[in-house]
């Protein structure tokens, strides 16, 4: 990682992630599993401890969560752990760094019409991912929101946050 010796960092928006693999977990390889807590669970705990010496009171990191955080569906089960263990190793960031100042926040942003969404509904995954259909339902009866939309969604809420002091 380049050096960024003498920089502040504000703010920090953990969003990337996988769906990957869309199968039920008795089917899952380790190679599978591995791939997935590398991006979705190991790359932003460990990139916020990498950034950390950037970090002073009032740095803010958002993470993106998911209702899959909470929940899950056949076929989702490891994107549903990935991203609970996301949340609790957010919970546990932000109680570990509350005397700092450094203030965490987790929002779902809802249906978000991604890259993702498409490749929940692709073909190539309907022998493995029966819930499928849930997706396909969604676009179809104009579920989904646009990146446009969830970004003023977000925006309006890290405002009224900020104003508030609550992130």
């Amino acid at each position: 990682m380049q050096t960024l010796s003498g920089c502040n960092l504000q703010y920090l928006v953990h969003n990337a992630a996988t769906v990957e693999p869309l199968k039920p977990l008795i089917e899952v390889t380790l190679e599978e599993w591995k791939n997935a807590i590398s991006i979705n669970l190991e790359a932003p705990i460990f990139l916020t401890q990498d950034l950390y010496s950037l970090m002073s009171a009032g740095t803010r990191i958002l993470n993106i969560s998911s209702g899959l955080a909470h929940t899950t569906l056949p076929g989702l089960s490891v994107y549903s752990i990935t991203k609970s263990a996301l949340l609790m190793a957010y919970n546990a960031f932000k109680e570990e760094l509350l005397g700092e100042g450094i203030l965490f926040g987790s929002v779902q942003p809802g249906i978000v019409d991604t890259d993702m969404q498409m490749n929940l509904r692709d073909e190539k995954h309907k022998k493995h991912f029966s819930s499928q259909a849930i997706f396909e339902k969604f676009k179809r009866d104009d579920k989904l929101i646009s990146p446009e939309e969830a970004l003023l969604k977000l925006l309006r809420c890290s405002y009224t946050c900020l104003m508030s002091n609550l992130f």
